[in-house]
């Protein structure tokens, strides 16, 4: 406990108990003081209490600011994401509309260049007998349902 809280309240049960009136008792002429320091045991409270309730604020409203940019992010990335699906999808409906041939193309918003290749089916990989042919190149049939 505080000291000088501990001070303060024992002075403050002496008084109640022998009184404090200085002419009833003599021994309580130095209730002055002790109110004095009573007042300033009081001041003490409240700025320990102020500080305390300034520090949970302080808490909170970094607690908001934290949600608040958390939030931001999230709609930034939202915005971002539709941004690219949309993008996507104006490409796949432009490639659609011209009712693509194989070997038609088209350049993409980032440079890319992109060939139709149509529906039916086709090896892929490199036959055996080629030179440098790599283990995870083996020849296999692939089935395009769709164009691509």
């Amino acid at each position: 406990m505080n000291t000088k809280l501990f001070t303060i309240s024992l002075v403050a049960v002496l008084m109640v108990v022998g009184g404090c009136d200085e002419k009833k008792n003599p021994a309580a002429g130095a209730g002055g003081a002790v109110g004095g320091a009573m007042k300033d045991a009081a001041g003490d409270m409240k700025d320990t209490f102020t500080k305390a309730e300034e520090a949970r604020l302080r808490k909170e409203e970094e607690a908001r600011l934290a949600e608040a940019t958390r939030l931001k992010e999230a709609e930034e990335t939202r915005i971002a994401e539709a941004a690219r699906t949309k993008e996507a999808a104006r490409l796949a409906a432009e490639v659609a509309s011209r009712n693509p041939k194989l070997g038609d193309s088209f350049t993409n918003s980032i440079g890319a260049t992109m060939v139709f290749i149509a529906p039916g089916t086709f090896t892929m990989g490199t036959p055996a007998t080629e030179e440098n042919h790599g283990a995870d190149e083996a020849q296999h049939r692939v089935t395009l349902t769709r164009g691509f």
